[in-house]
């Protein structure tokens, strides 16, 4: 299907994007946009910088697993429970 072919099968039919608890994040970051959507199964954040300078993000859960990003996720990782988002940069975590 249209999803799964272009690898965004799995976030696709998570239904905690549908049926999850939306909880905003990271307000007191300057360009930020960011928000949890979390379930008894599952704890997503969807983070994305809108400003023009790097922002390391202070991970306030463990990472599980990058599920989407527009980088690789090894450029993504900062220090152990950071990640550093660039200009423009926007990903999705799975987080435990």
């Amino acid at each position: 299907d249209y999803y799964a072919s272009r690898g965004l099968g799995d976030v696709y039919k998570r239904q905690v994007f549908t049926y999850g608890e939306f909880i905003p994040a990271y307000e007191n970051l300057d360009g930020i946009m960011a928000f949890y959507r979390k379930d008894d199964s599952a704890h997503i954040l969807v983070a994305a910088n809108f400003g023009k300078k790097p922002v390391d993000i202070e991970l306030e859960y463990m990472l599980k697993k990058v599920l989407l990003a527009n980088r690789s996720h090894e450029e993504i990782g900062g220090t152990i429970g950071t990640i550093r988002l660039d200009s423009c940069d926007a990903v999705v975590l799975e987080l435990m």
